[in-house]
């Protein structure tokens, strides 16, 4: 998906902890990663949304990885 949908030096988003190989895969295909740590809030795990919807602002930010 990461090297259908966008191009080399494009950035993704990736909210965090997730699964390894998603912190990987936009490395993998020539993109930066821009991590969004999450917290756990009444017992699920929430995106900080500041820096989620700044990362997302971001002109190179192309898409955001996520694991449902």
């Amino acid at each position: 998906a990461v090297r259908n949908f966008s191009y080399e030096g494009d950035a993704m988003v990736g909210p965090g902890p997730v699964y390894y190989h998603l912190n990987k895969a936009p490395l993998l295909a020539n993109r930066t990663l821009s991590r969004v740590d999450m917290e756990i809030k009444e017992g699920r795990w929430v995106p900080d949304m500041q820096s989620l919807e700044t990362a997302c602002a971001h002109p190179n930010s192309k898409m955001i990885v996520l694991c449902i």
